[in-house]
């Protein structure tokens, strides 16, 4: 009896320093989420921005907001939203041909520098960050 307490109390061990592990060294899964929403977060700025420069080379102007470009039917499957609240990214046009897409990220993503670039949709502080992009 006094064995199978003692393997069961070691197996128990083994399982809660396993778990722990696993969380130090690969993060929670809140974590990986966050990442992942962050990682599509940016592929659909740079979709957006792409197709507001489309938008720009048809019409010479810049997009009012951004469901002009669904009803100019330049890309009737992009996405507008965020991925974990559902509401639409903030867009304000800057200029004639300068523009901002602002989103709220979960975690920050620096160069291998540690800066932010201008125009650069991969990189971005952690929170609210406008990305200041250019129809050119």
């Amino acid at each position: 009896m006094k064995n199978s307490v003692v393997t069961l109390f070691a197996i128990t061990m083994v399982i809660i320093v396993a778990i722990v592990y696993a969380y130090i060294d690969g993060g929670s899964p809140k974590a990986a989420q966050d990442a992942r929403n962050d990682m599509t977060r940016s592929q659909n700025v740079q979709s957006l921005s792409y197709s507001i420069q489309s938008y720009y080379r048809d019409k010479s102007k810049l997009p009012t907001m951004l469901g002009d470009l669904r009803q100019s039917n330049l890309d009737a499957k992009i996405t507008l939203d965020d991925p974990e609240t559902h509401l639409q990214y903030e867009y304000l046009a800057t200029g004639d041909l300068s523009y901002d897409i602002c989103v709220n990220y979960a975690t920050a993503v620096l160069s291998t520098n540690g800066t932010l670039t201008a125009g650069d949709t991969n990189y971005h502080d952690k929170g609210r960050y406008c990305h200041h992009l250019s129809a050119k």
